[in-house]
């Protein structure tokens, strides 16, 4: 038979020493047989304030990931896309940057004016068929 899963809320709470920077951040972890398949997500939020407190914290980058449960890489990884991108950094699914959008845009626009194309190609062949 096979075992279900199990989810276990946690909630990882960061203050500094002086009192003033303090981050919050959850997550679930599941057990069960999906769970190393699947990647954690995280909000826009939690990852804008965790990169803010990689920047005010005198704590090493590792140190903070190590107390938020993430990848030191991870961090690092948002800090940079942070720094490239600023306030934009993370769109979220379904949310793109505007050149993504448009290029996205632009691609189906293609694919359908391809689909016109194809198609007067074919009435073009069945109407010059029928005047011979």
């Amino acid at each position: 038979m096979e075992e279900p899963l199990r989810i276990h809320k946690f909630k990882v709470v960061l203050t500094r020493k002086d009192g003033e920077g303090k981050l919050e951040g959850g997550d679930s972890i599941r057990e069960g047989k999906d769970h190393a398949n699947r990647a954690k997500t995280f909000t826009k939020e939690f990852k804008l304030e965790a990169v803010q407190l990689v920047q005010s914290s005198k704590k090493p980058l590792a140190q903070i990931a190590r107390d938020l449960g993430i990848a030191d890489s991870t961090l690092h990884h948002w800090r940079k896309l942070f720094a490239d991108q600023g306030e934009h950094a993370f769109p979220g699914s379904g949310h793109q940057m505007p050149q993504e959008e448009e290029i996205r845009r632009l691609t189906r626009e293609v694919e359908v004016l391809r689909q016109e194309r194809d198609m007067l190609k074919k009435a073009l062949g069945i109407f010059s068929r029928s005047q011979l």
